[in-house]
């Protein structure tokens, strides 16, 4: 990628009309998720100028719609007179023109013109303070704990009604003490003791999503419930269809699993046989670092989507060896992999773990066919 060094100007532009840059339609699906109310087929000014009035009546709302690497890119901008610009930098001026604060100036090959930023004065003055101000800093340093928490979730539930996903977020936030399974209880306290409604859950999710690219938001034919489903879930009814099929309780991580398995793109080496096959596919197979990745992915995404073991020996004869030996390790590993592996219809649970909850419940069910008999002689 090419990096190069842009300099930076203030701009006497309105807010408005740099927010008017952006296409109408981003700028209409931004004010939705904001809550704002919007008459459709107004000029896009309309639009611009709601977004930038909801943005001014409360400030707040800037810490929970910028991730912490956008507001660490904007206070640089604002800051310095020239900056190093990655290509992903550009992605950050895009969203952040749409809300007021940057608009650019790509290099021209026709007229020369090198890249220049400029920021839009008012923002500046509007926010500065805010985003520097050491209340502010924790506030974006708990959101981009809440992000990868979620994230952490969503890689171990693939698809959950939002409802369940707020209880699931709760129950990790507020620590070791309440660790426990979810109940019909609709709020519990997160977070240092404080409860996270699910209104502020709900707006969190719903603002920070477009940055992760991995996650999309569903609702039932009904209209009844949502969904927030993550990309790896191949088939999202398939998914809930099992669910009414395996009575099982969510799966509740501790905070740093989840946040170990977002850092990891949703892999963990602590999955038994995780390791092995790592091992080897990389060294036995001679593959490259990336088919390696391709490959272990692929494995993983079969399991938490629910495959048989039959069908997952298959798809990995695809890279296995005709060594019948070689074959046989193979499949042992894959059988540790599919009982320890996270699956998307069990909730979050693994095999094994589902194995434990049915034997609990036998046990119990066992309990109730007998009775203790008063004066009965207890050994």
């Amino acid at each position: 990628m090419k990096n190069n060094r842009v300099r930076i100007s203030a701009s006497d532009v309105p807010a408005v009309t740099a927010i008017r840059m952006s296409p109408g339609q981003s700028i209409q699906a931004l004010l939705t998720r904001l809550g704002t109310e919007y008459v459709q087929g107004l000029p896009r000014e309309a639009y611009a100028t709601a977004l930038y009035d909801t943005l001014c009546d409360d400030r707040q709302l800037i810490l929970t719609i910028l991730p912490e690497v956008l507001i660490s890119f904007l206070i640089r901008v604002w800051e310095n007179e020239t900056i190093e610009m990655e290509e992903k930098h550009w992605d950050y001026v895009k969203y952040l023109s749409m809300l007021g604060f940057l608009y650019s100036q790509r290099e021209s090959s026709i007229f020369g013109a090198p890249d220049m930023l400029f920021y839009v004065g008012e923002m500046k003055e509007e926010f500065y303070f805010l985003l520097k101000s050491r209340k502010s800093r924790a506030i974006i340093h708990q959101y981009e704990e809440w992000e990868q928490v979620i994230m952490g979730l969503l890689y171990y539930y693939g698809v959950a009604d939002l409802e369940s996903f707020h209880r699931a977020f709760s129950s990790v936030m507020a620590g070791p003490a309440e660790k426990k399974r979810l109940t019909d209880v609709k709020e519990r306290p997160a977070g240092e003791g404080k409860p996270i409604s699910f209104a502020v859950f709900e707006s969190f999710l719903k603002l920070r999503c477009s940055f992760w690219g991995t996650g999309f938001f569903l609702r039932s034919l009904e209209g009844q419930t949502e969904y927030f489903s993550h990309n790896n879930v191949e088939d999202v009814n398939n998914i809930l269809f099992q669910r009414d099929k395996y009575d099982v309780p969510w799966f509740i991580p501790d905070r740093d699993s989840c946040i170990k398995l977002y850092a990891a793109g949703g892999l963990d080496n602590s999955w038994a046989g995780f390791q092995e096959l790592v091992k080897l596919v990389g060294d036995e197979l001679q593959m490259d670092y990336y088919r390696t990745n391709v490959v272990v992915r692929t494995m993983i995404r079969l399991i938490q989507n629910g495959c048989s073991l039959e069908e997952l020996c298959r798809k990995a004869g695809d890279f296995s060896s005709s060594d019948k030996l070689q074959n046989d390790r193979e499949e042992s590993i894959l059988r540790k992999l599919y009982y320890s592996v996270p699956l998307f219809f069990l909730k979050g649970n693994n095999r094994k773990q589902y194995d434990l909850i049915n034997e609990r419940k036998q046990l119990k069910n066992r309990r109730k066919l007998f009775t203790m008999i008063d004066g009965g002689k207890r050994s």
